[in-house]
């Protein structure tokens, strides 16, 4: 018998090698290729009905198959809100999703042979909720009270107030404040915001001079609105008390010497 040369030993092991890396790469991709996303969608968690409405179809190479979905809008939190029908592979939206609780869902497609009631194949969904300028801005309080001696110089802080907005995106979150009344209506003197980079939150402040004779207190409603296409807003109340700093002298007058000279005697 002859003997197999071992530089043709060699060889014929690396060739085997070889085949059975190729084997295992072309295995390793197909199992990929079975789990990859099969598609993307988008909802819009502004939009209003009618429901339901049509999200898309997902085709499948083969025919006679049954389609099924599981996952988060099926039998996961947020439930009920979606739905596939298993012959045509048409999935539909039953109901709005709140974009501030569910920026995505994740989802599993799975296709069945009719006939042999065999895993066709199964791929992954994936649903981008759209954000909508649906929450208006909101005070932390609904009413803030703040104290100032009136002998603070102009430019000193009385207080800071702050609201803010639960949409997801920028472009509906950022927050401007203005004030919209003054009561008693000010004479000598402004009051105004520091806004500080559209968070919402803002240091009150005053131009002139604070008089405790003039007013005990100011009554400001301020209004915070977002950046929305259709802006939203609401309002809160601040009162502001002046503090009298007893900056006027005793006045003596006729009858007050009077009156201690009647009760020395």
């Amino acid at each position: 018998m002859e003997l197999i040369h071992p530089i043709l030993l060699l060889i014929l092991c690396n060739l085997l090698q070889c085949w059975g890396v190729h084997r295992s790469s072309s295995q390793l991709l197909l199992r990929q290729k079975r789990n990859r996303i099969i598609d993307s969608f988008t909802i819009d968690e502004g939009y209003q009905g009618p429901f339901p409405y049509s999200l898309g179809k997902i085709e499948v190479e083969k025919d006679l198959v049954l389609f099924m979905i599981q996952g988060q809008g099926v039998d996961e939190e947020p439930t009920q809100v979606l739905e596939i029908n298993p012959y045509t592979g048409e999935i539909k939206v039953l109901r709005s999703v709140d974009c501030e609780q569910y920026q995505t869902l994740k989802l599993k497609f799975k296709a069945f042979d009719r006939e042999k009631h065999e895993l066709v194949t199964q791929l992954g969904i994936y649903i981008e909720i759209l954000d909508s300028n649906d929450n208006p801005p909101k005070f932390l309080f609904e009413k803030y009270n703040f104290t100032i001696k009136e002998s603070a110089l102009q430019g000193t802080e009385v207080g800071r107030i702050q609201a803010t907005d639960q949409d997801i995106s920028e472009k509906y979150n950022k927050v401007h404040l203005k004030i919209v009344s003054v009561e008693p209506k000010p004479e000598d003197l402004e009051f105004y915001f520091k806004e500080i980079d559209e968070t919402g939150l803002g240091v009150i402040s005053f131009k002139g001079c604070l008089d405790h004779e003039t007013a005990e207190k100011y009554t400001i409603i301020v209004e915070a609105k977002d950046n929305g296409e259709k802006p939203q807003s609401s309002s809160c109340t601040i009162i502001i008390n002046i503090e009298d700093g007893n900056n006027h002298l005793p006045v003596i007058t006729k009858e007050t010497v009077s009156s201690y000279l009647f009760q020395s005697q």
